[in-house]
């Protein structure tokens, strides 16, 4: 940014102001865990590339062996994938505590303070080049850290020793946050120490400082008038101030070119002076009211040109500019006197967000400015007559070009921030999508095997079920025979019971007893015949 190197960290925090985070800078270090159960806190979001799932599987690797409280960050949303839900639903809820609603911003601080690990599982893919604000957080709350190795976090670890680094890995994650705990008094004390070093190197107010300073330096020694004249004949722009121009159009025929300055690059070097710049802009906005008014009564005989464009690319209004003043335009030297576009931004953002007054007066006074591109047009002084007669129409068109633009615009920002969310995510996705594939590829081919399967086994059912028929048909039949057994069994044994009957009845008649000599004697002569 304006030739600043800036690199990935040290930036300042957005959670912390400069007096909070040296606050917390200053506090004593973290106590280790050693009367009660380490809390381990996941506070990443539910996305792919942030790790999620490697977080809830080391959620659940931890969970198994129950000597942590686990907390683990489970907000979803509509564009949630499927695979982080299935995974969360999986651990065990009187384990790991799931904290899937909104915090607000204490709420939030106090979350993340009250751990004494956060596991920061950012992959390589998302984050080799990419800050994370959470570590911030965690090294100024002073409480240790688990990354990944191949992120900037890791590298940050590595630096400072706020944590410790380890491979992509549940049981990596798992024996990394047992190394923290095992000598969690050092690991405390280097995050303690990381975060007074981050407040030396990072803070709002010094890379502030550092930013003016540079666009002040980019500015140029030489203060700027806010308008100037060419003159026939002059060897350069000549300075002038707004209430001269219509005594300069009296004792002048023909058009006069007046260039005027932008007002950021004023306040640059009323920056690097030191000067207070609030007199600079009062004085601005009156000069910028004056030559607005003066051209709306001399539309025919002022052009307007802005001095950052005329000086950046003179060549383009040169030839056009013959009837007026050739030899005081600059050489094409490339030199802006000292705007810069990145100096433009800055200095809006920094001084002049807030002067809505100085920046519509800035937009008039562009919308009444020769662009390089009208300049360039061969037929731009014999039309410009014509033009300004129908100025009516093209001021409205203007008016309703601008809103357009202002449309455009925030349609373009909306399209950028959704392009940088999209790379940021491209790399997470690419993998994510190529395992899917496969995924799907490999469940393609089960499904089909399973079709195979099915169809055997349906046949198979249907041929046990016929033989089940056949066999219910034949069991019913031998039920058949044996109720006809069992009744003629039934009716023999009442038969034999009426026969042993009788037979006990002869048995016990007198007559039977009156003839048993007979009866004897009849068996000693049937036994002696034989």
């Amino acid at each position: 940014v304006l030739g600043l190197d800036i690199p990935v960290l040290p930036h300042p925090s957005t959670t912390f102001s400069d007096e909070e985070a040296a606050r917390l800078a200053g506090e004593p270090k973290a106590a280790a865990p050693r009367d009660r159960r380490p809390r381990i806190l996941f506070p990443g979001g539910a996305r792919l590339e942030k790790g999620y799932l490697l977080g809830v599987r080391a959620c659940a690797e931890l969970a198994a062996a129950d000597r942590h409280d686990l907390i683990l960050r489970a907000r979803f949303d509509a564009s949630t994938d499927i695979r982080l839900r299935e995974a969360t639903a999986e651990l065990d809820p009187a384990r790991v505590v799931l904290a899937d609603g909104d915090f607000a911003q204490d709420a939030f601080i106090d979350w993340l303070a009250s751990a004494d690990v956060i596991v920061v599982p950012y992959l390589p893919e998302a984050f080799s080049n990419r800050t994370s604000g959470m570590l911030v957080d965690a090294m100024l709350l002073g409480v240790p850290v688990v990354v990944i190795n191949g992120t900037w976090l890791a590298d940050e670890v590595a630096r400072s020793g706020a944590g410790i680094s380890v491979e992509a890995e549940p049981q990596a994650l798992v024996a990394g946050i047992e190394v923290v705990l095992d000598d969690y008094d050092r690991y405390a004390q280097a995050t303690r120490e990381a975060a007074q070093d981050y407040i030396r190197c990072s803070a709002w107010k010094g890379l502030v400082d550092r930013v003016l300073d540079c666009a002040a330096d980019v500015a140029g020694a030489d203060p700027l008038p806010m308008l100037a004249v060419l003159r026939p004949g002059a060897p350069a722009p000549a300075p002038v101030r707004a209430a001269d121009l219509a005594a300069l159009l009296d004792g002048h025929e023909g058009r006069l070119v007046v260039i005027h300055t932008d007002p950021r690059v004023l306040l640059a070097g009323a920056i690097r002076d030191g000067r207070d710049t609030a007199p600079l802009l009062a004085g601005w906005r009156a000069e910028a009211m004056r030559l607005l008014e003066t051209y709306r009564h001399n539309r025919r005989r002022l052009v307007l040109l802005d001095r950052h464009a005329l000086t950046a690319n003179p060549d383009a209004y040169r030839a056009q500019l013959t009837d007026i003043a050739p030899a005081a335009l600059p050489q094409p030297d490339g030199d802006t006197g000292g705007d810069a576009g990145g100096l433009h931004r800055i200095l809006t953002n920094l001084v002049l967000y807030r002067d809505r007054e100085t920046l519509n007066l800035w937009e008039a006074l562009q919308a009444c400015t020769v662009l390089p591109t009208a300049a360039c047009d061969r037929h731009w002084m014999a039309d410009l007559d014509a033009g300004l007669a129908d100025y009516a129409e093209l001021a409205a068109a203007a008016e309703r070009s601008e809103q357009r633009e202002k449309g455009l615009r925030a349609q373009l920002d909306r399209a950028r921030t959704a392009l940088e969310v999209a790379l940021q995510d491209s790399a997470a996705r690419t993998e994510a999508q190529a395992q899917l594939d496969a995924a799907i590829a490999l469940q393609t081919e089960q499904i089909a095997q399973l079709h195979t399967t099915v169809e055997i086994y349906f046949a198979e059912a249907e041929s046990l079920r016929e033989r089940l028929r056949e066999g219910e048909e034949a069991l019913e039949a031998v039920r058949t025979r044996a109720q006809e057994a069992e009744q003629a069994l039934s009716e023999e044994r009442a038969r034999r019971g009426a026969a042993e009957e009788q037979l006990g009845r002869i048995y016990r008649s007198k007559s039977w007893r009156v003839t048993e000599p007979l009866r004897c004697f009849r068996r000693a002569l049937s036994g002696g015949r034989g």
